[in-house]
């Protein structure tokens, strides 16, 4: 299935004007001006989905891209550093659990690591460096004298693994990113999937605050949001896991066989993003082009 892609074009201050939290579910957010000129593409072009636009901005063509992988970049801000219960599997991680030293060989292993496996590649994937929005703020000036005109983002919302395509939620910011982890999850505990109770958290207000900052030196920010799957901790398919066919969600997801109350096992199963349970795979429209229509109103 493609996916339609959103360029949102302006100031944050406009765009926070246009929704906040709505704004942070979209696909890409760029921009620092008022929208850009357009060319047209070339006949033939492969785009993105059935409701993507027939143009780009003329101002992609000589863009100056720096990616930023957000765990991995700069800790600014180490007392939010992450802790080991929001791991993907905390219950086989020791308590003798830390964050990695930063600027450490790759190939050395702590304590913890040793404690629960032979191989390096068993445990490199629980290991968390602390990199924050703060850092990215931190570097604003270094990346400006690089040159660049734009930075990449990889997944920045709240999601349990180090690469972050696994979202939890796609309208707030990882808490991990942001100044306060401990106030933004008691904030998110207490929403709902109406939007109506969706609340601006820390996190959420710095990454407009590093936006504004790139802003203000020419530079052009875009997130990279994966809207084909959830992490198996989403709000639908929590409900969805837990009241099977009762589930308001039951269309959400591509279900392959329900759970039979009848045997002591549980039969529900999903289909995956390649075949990763952790990543459940959004189900699509009837016609097969495009999102199903629950999940892409919460994301659009």
């Amino acid at each position: 299935m493609r996916l339609p892609k959103i360029l949102l074009a302006g100031s944050s201050e406009s765009i926070r004007r246009a929704g906040v939290l709505s704004t942070l579910a979209l696909a890409l957010l760029t921009g620092c001006t008022d929208p850009a000129p357009t060319v047209t593409l070339p006949t033939g072009t492969l785009l993105e989905g059935p409701e993507s636009s027939e143009t780009v901005p003329d101002w992609a063509a000589d863009m100056v891209w720096y990616q930023v992988f957000p765990e991995r970049f700069a800790n600014g801000d180490p007392d939010n550093d992450p802790i080991r219960e929001p791991l993907p599997d905390p219950q086989n991680i020791p308590e003798s659990w830390t964050t990695t030293e930063w600027t450490s060989d790759w190939y050395d292993r702590a304590p913890w690591e040793i404690e629960i496996a032979e191989r390096h590649w068993e445990t490199v994937r629980d290991r968390r460096y602390g990199g924050d929005l703060q850092g990215v703020l931190d570097k604003m000036d270094y990346l400006e004298q690089l040159g660049i005109t734009g930075i990449y983002f990889n997944p920045l919302f709240w999601a349990r693994s180090e690469h972050k395509y696994d979202g939890n939620t796609f309208h707030h910011i990882d808490p991990y990113f942001g100044p306060d982890p401990e106030g933004d999850f008691a904030l998110m505990a207490t929403e709902t999937s109406d939007p109506s109770t969706w609340k601006m958290t820390a996190a959420d207000g710095l990454f407009f605050e590093m936006v504004d900052a790139a802003h203000a030196r020419g530079i052009r920010v875009l997130i990279d949001g994966v809207f084909n799957h959830s992490g198996q901790d989403f709000f639908a398919f929590q409900d969805l896991y837990a009241r099977q066919q009762e589930s308001p969600y039951v269309d959400w997801y591509k279900v392959l066989s329900w759970d039979d109350p009848a045997t002591p096992e549980n039969e529900f199963d999903w289909e995956g993003w390649w075949g990763a349970k952790r990543l459940p795979e959004f189900a699509d429209n009837a016609s097969v082009t495009d999102l199903h229509p629950g999940p892409k109103a919460y994301i659009y």
